[in-house]
């Protein structure tokens, strides 16, 4: 079994479009069917297994308002709490207290600004997902949506996966004490390919006193190019996956 870590720096028909990150894009279809993805739940914010409260950091980081400042008559649009918003910088959403208020810029993921994007059958790697729009370096491209596990209940989860020999997992490290699992319930991101090249990286940004990850460009993509980032797995005892990203600086193996 293998666990994706979260790292940052700062399965082809056209099957499923999602154009609005609002509309569930999947229908139910047969699991034995090779034609369609396995269907899931689709959810658009993460779904806490045990509700916890907000730890004393995450408070701290709720209530943090950026000195960003804005006139909506006089300056550009861009910058209302642009790339010199303390928030920002600090991989922190604005929340309702922000004075740029409705013209906020530093809300991605509270609105869900997802680029358009595709599922597509890869030759070599199941289900992928490419963008179907140009996306500029560092830009964000959504977030990946799951059920919040503790430590136990990822235990049981990974037990109970393996005796049902899945083929394919999708638990992501959120923190050390809790686990991402978008198997059964997710949003298209969980089609999203391993490369040892990567051209997207994820990112943990704290949004209203929680953690959630997203997707930023490494580089400028563009449409028809599919999605990836690098599993960075940390592997649980099995033998290792063989990689089939193709990249010229391939490792040969996942995890």
């Amino acid at each position: 079994l293998l666990l994706m870590e979260v790292g940052s720096t700062e399965e082809k028909s056209e099957l499923v479009k999602s154009e609005d990150p609002q509309i569930e894009p999947l229908a139910p279809c047969d699991p034995k069917d090779s034609t369609k993805p396995t269907p899931f739940d689709f959810i658009t914010e993460n779904v806490y297994i045990t509700e916890r409260g907000t730890s004393r950091e995450g408070k701290r980081n709720k209530r943090m308002m950026c000195d960003c400042q804005f006139d909506p008559e006089c300056d550009d649009m861009s910058d209302a709490c642009g790339d010199s918003c303390l928030n920002r910088l600090l991989m922190i959403e604005c929340g309702s207290r922000c004075p740029c208020g409705e013209y906020c810029n530093n809300k991605r993921f509270q609105r869900a600004q997802y680029a358009s994007v595709n599922v597509f059958r890869t030759e070599m790697k199941g289900w992928g997902l490419e963008t179907t729009q140009d996306i500029k370096q560092y830009s964000f491209v959504m977030e990946y949506c799951g059920e919040v596990c503790t430590l136990e209940e990822f235990e049981v989860r990974r037990k109970e996966y393996e005796k049902d020999k899945r083929r394919h997992y999708y638990f992501m490290s959120l923190k050390a004490d809790e686990i991402l699992d978008a198997t059964r319930k997710g949003n298209l991101s969980r089609f999203i390919n391993h490369s040892c090249d990567p051209n997207c990286e994820t990112q943990k940004w704290t949004v209203n006193g929680k953690l959630r990850v997203g997707f930023f460009a490494l580089k400028n993509l563009f449409a028809g190019d599919e999605l990836t980032f690098d599993y960075q797995f940390q592997r649980f005892g099995e033998a290792a996956q063989k990689c089939y990203c193709g990249s010229d600086n391939c490792r040969g193996y996942l995890g």
